[in-house]
């Protein structure tokens, strides 16, 4: 389960002419033995939400219908993915939708019953090499 690191801030941005984002985070983040080019890294898209549902870190919901508040084009169950976008290389297999859809649906509104196989799950991506 995610955990927050406390005192660990990301520093952002945005070049939107080059249509380029850099994250910035401190190096302590990710433990000493960290090495950035045998990582393997994820970037997603969500919307950022005050008031959550339960279970939710700060993720706006995303239902059947858009609402108030709430973005629209979710199936009718609970555990659906909250993720927008994934930065998934061209014509990589699978595909972000396939990934994005392969879970067993539920109901259950209390997210801390769930566990990861409950969820859609990412693969992810290795830079080349130097």
């Amino acid at each position: 389960k995610p955990q927050p690191v406390p005192g660990a801030s990301l520093r952002i941005t945005v070049n939107p002419a080059q249509r380029v984002v850099i994250l910035r985070a401190p190096k302590r983040v990710f433990g000493a033995d960290f090495d950035p080019w045998t990582a393997a890294y994820l970037a997603v898209v969500l919307s950022q939400e005050g008031f959550p549902s339960p279970g939710v870190w700060r993720v706006r919901d995303v239902l059947p219908r858009a609402a108030q508040w709430r973005l629209g084009g979710g199936p009718e169950d609970t555990n659906h993915t909250r993720i927008l976008d994934v930065a998934w290389p061209a014509g990589a297999q699978p595909t972000q939708e396939a990934m994005l859809s392969a879970y067993r649906p539920s109901k259950e509104t209390n997210m801390d019953l769930l566990g990861p196989d409950d969820f859609p799950r990412l693969r992810m991506v290795r830079p080349p090499a130097p």
